[in-house]
């Protein structure tokens, strides 16, 4: 571990006591486990951007690849427009 020295306001530092004697560790224990817990927040917070940009992208592919379906049941003489919609609808949901 690598020691890096701060320095905070007396109304921080009376803040950083309190939280201190909260937890019961030391202000130096308190201060490290305040950074590691917002530093890994923010690592989660950005997790958390990234699964969503993916689930909107696979709803995007699943709307798609059915309208692709739709078309090809129709086109291939399988269907008839109503038909084919409502078999992605209600067999493929």
């Amino acid at each position: 571990m690598t020691t890096v020295g701060v320095r905070v306001p007396p109304p921080l530092r009376k803040r950083l006591d309190e939280e201190a004697k909260r937890r019961g560790v030391t202000i130096s224990q308190c201060f490290r486990q305040l950074a590691e817990e917002a530093l890994n927040d923010e690592k989660n917070r950005l997790l958390m951007e990234a699964v969503q940009d993916v689930k909107q992208f696979l709803l995007l592919m699943d709307r798609r690849w059915k309208t692709g379906l739709v078309a090809l049941l129709v086109d291939a003489g399988k269907a008839s427009p109503d038909e084919a919609e409502a078999f992605v609808r209600e067999d493929l949901s």
